[in-house]
């Protein structure tokens, strides 16, 4: 699979601590490299459970939940 990142918004809420905001724009380009990552599984293997998912991406399940829902935030992925 090409190994590409997506742009996702960082995960903090307004209302959260300067240390918030700085851990969620580290946490980004990993975010979008392993959103990528999802999406060209699910556009390659359409059906996947979300831990068979992780087995071939190599990422834990509870990631590839989150990163599944940034894409359908993103309209990039849907719910079957």
């Amino acid at each position: 699979m090409t190994q590409s990142r997506l742009d996702l918004a960082p995960r903090a809420r307004r209302t959260d601590p300067a240390s918030s905001h700085r851990a969620a724009r580290r946490a980004r380009p990993k975010a979008g490299t392993d959103a990528a990552r999802v999406l060209a599984c699910i556009h390659s293997f359409p059906g996947l459970a979300a831990r068979l998912i992780a087995t071939i991406v190599d990422i834990d399940a509870y990631t590839v939940r989150k990163r599944t829902a940034d894409l359908r935030h993103l309209k990039l992925a849907r719910s079957y």
